[in-house]
């Protein structure tokens, strides 16, 4: 979840910050923008400190590429503090500053400068049991502060490694169930659909890996909630239809063999939630309407939230849905092998 939204938050908040309506003859005021979804399923974490700007006779979009202009001239003071249920503190923890593109992040182009793109970084594990406070204090001394309580591990009921994915049920959908979490109140879904590919390249078998990925749902509220379970369908025909839309057939194509799904269940915080809400009702309000912005931080604009990643992989189908796959009238254009076990292997028919 932090990847896909980092880009988004930036923008939406850069963009707010480089805006023109600001009093340009009022005093001088720092402005800093602060993005930071602690993980607890992660190694690492990330922070995006940001200023603001504001000049009198300056293209704000002209200011926003040059790296000088979108962060502080030296790097601020950033530190988490560990707090435990009785309010002690347990640790505190120096944020780091690194150049994100050295740490695997690629910046989408846009508006703001790309390079250097800066983060503050920590690999120290969090504790899921634990409270974290951010205190940031800029190069001109002033101080930003929140907290947040972090998602524990989720608890996945269905799909299971167990139980094998039936696609010809009479329902035609399967269903996903995962236990409540105090501190999750959003939820995505990425599912993956892994198979394996023959191919003859120069007069030569060659077999690859390959898989495409489906976003299932995004920024989800739990509608379907029964004895503290959250409950979810996929509709299999809205399955087929993405892989029919995202998979073409090679022509050197021999074989194509379904191996199994993967699913990675991605919670956000009611922090998260609530900027969300935020920002699409924003989305429909026309340029003359003022609306306050989200932002639960005390001293700056931005979010301080938490998120949870946790992945069931290599979830096989039952033998008949390899056929329903092969053989659909959505997807039998994929040339996707039956079972081993159907008489006319790899064929339909």
């Amino acid at each position: 979840m932090m990847k896909k939204l980092i880009f988004t938050l930036i923008m939406f908040f850069g963009l707010q910050a480089c805006s023109t309506d600001f009093d340009v003859t009022a005093d001088w005021k720092e402005i800093t923008i602060v993005y930071g979804l602690l993980d607890a399923s992660k190694d690492v974490q990330y922070i995006k400190i940001n200023k603001a700007f504001l000049g009198d006779n300056v293209n704000a979009e002209d200011v926003a590429q040059i790296a000088d202009s979108v962060y502080h001239e030296v790097p601020v003071s950033a530190i988490l503090k560990e707090v435990d249920e009785f309010g002690n503190i347990d640790e505190t923890i120096t944020l780091e500053l690194v150049d994100a593109e050295s740490e695997g992040f690629d910046k989408e182009e846009g508006t703001f400068a790309n390079s250097p793109f800066y983060l503050y970084k920590t690999d120290y594990i969090l504790d899921a049991e634990n409270i974290y406070q951010l205190e940031i204090e800029t190069d001109r001394g002033n101080i930003i502060t929140s907290e947040t309580p972090l998602i524990d591990e989720l608890r996945i009921l269905s799909p299971s490694n167990n139980i094998e994915i039936n696609l010809v049920a009479s329902s035609d959908k399967f269903v996903l169930r995962w236990k409540t979490n105090d501190i999750a109140a959003i939820y995505d879904l990425d599912m993956y659909v892994v198979f394996e590919e023959t191919l003859d390249i120069d007069g030569e078998e060659q077999t690859r890996l390959d898989s495409i990925k489906w976003d299932v749902f995004s920024n989800k509220t739990p509608t379907q909630i029964i004895n503290n379970t959250i409950e979810e369908d996929v509709q299999i025909p809205t399955l087929l239809n993405f892989m029919a839309d995202e998979l073409t057939v090679p022509e050197n194509l021999v074989l194509r063999e379904f191996l199994s799904f993967s699913f990675v269940f991605h919670a956000g915080g009611e922090e998260l939630k609530k900027f969300n809400e935020v920002t699409q009702a924003q989305i429909g309000i026309v340029s003359s309407q003022a609306t306050p912005n989200y932002s639960n931080l005390e001293g700056s604009l931005g979010l301080f939230s938490t998120t949870y990643s946790q992945g069931i992989y290599h979830v096989l189908i039952n033998t008949q849905s390899y056929d329903r796959i092969a053989c659909d009238p959505i997807t039998a254009h994929l040339k996707f092998a039956t079972h081993p076990s159907n008489v006319n292997y790899p064929n339909c028919f």
